[in-house]
């Protein structure tokens, strides 16, 4: 197998991994939410979770992106 196509297996994996870890965290506000705990509260901890998705999408594209440049460019 090509190393890129393993760069590429294992940035996936680590996307899979983060998504299943913050569709907890959304369930989990979700509940908090069905719960009655305090509306505001929510929301803010809904804006933090909102973030944290963003964030994780851009670090992922971003590696995916120098990962793939530096497997193209490298010298064989």
């Amino acid at each position: 197998m090509e190393p890129a196509v393993g760069a590429l297996i294992e940035d996936g994996l680590l996307l899979l991994l983060f998504v299943f870890v913050l569709t907890l965290v959304y369930i989990a506000l979700g509940t908090l939410a069905a719960l009655g705990y305090e509306p505001r509260r929510v929301e803010t901890f809904e804006t933090i979770h909102y973030w944290a998705y963003v964030v994780v999408l851009a670090l992922f594209m971003l590696d995916l992106v120098f990962r793939v440049l530096l497997h193209t460019f490298r010298k064989r």
